[in-house]
């Protein structure tokens, strides 16, 4: 568990409502074809994690409030009218890295959660999940999730 500040990064980003299982894939699956599309080949850089922010302050099974980010450099040509180029800000967050498959996050958000009330912090906005490798590149119980609660 650490407490740090995050740097202001320029994402390309695309929100909705839905279910976790099939709206997070579905949205990164968006952002990578926007990005990797030939009208941007050679002019846009992915330029760290692909993060998901819940802007729900609960767990939803349904209609939750989902967005999806990826960190960019360059000029993108969007097609899509939902995915806009933003710049998400510097913030405080609380930290932990949790190892294992995606759907076993829960205990890292738990710590997380109690180390904010332990150390007298206020929750001050959407988490964020970070992923900081594939699956496509490693086993499921090797996958590392940061997991950023943004603190004052």
């Amino acid at each position: 568990m650490t407490v740090k500040n995050t740097r202001a990064e320029t994402v390309l980003s695309k929100r909705e409502k839905g279910t976790y299982g099939m709206t997070i894939p579905k949205l990164m699956d968006d952002l990578m074809k926007t990005v990797f599309s030939p009208e941007n080949a050679g002019k846009v850089t992915v330029s760290g994690p692909l993060m998901f922010i819940m802007h729900d302050r609960e767990y939803k099974e349904k209609d939750a409030d989902i967005e999806i980010a990826v960190p960019i450099t360059g000029e993108p040509i969007l097609k899509d009218p939902a995915i806009m180029k933003k710049e998400l800000p510097p913030m405080r967050v609380v930290s932990v890295v949790h190892k294992g498959p995606y759907g076993e996050v829960g205990p890292s958000y738990d710590a997380a959660f109690k180390y904010i009330t332990d150390n007298g912090f206020k929750m001050a906005g959407p988490t964020r999940e970070l992923y900081l490798n594939s699956p496509d590149e490693v086993k499921e119980e090797d996958l590392l999730t940061e997991v950023q609660v943004p603190v004052e």
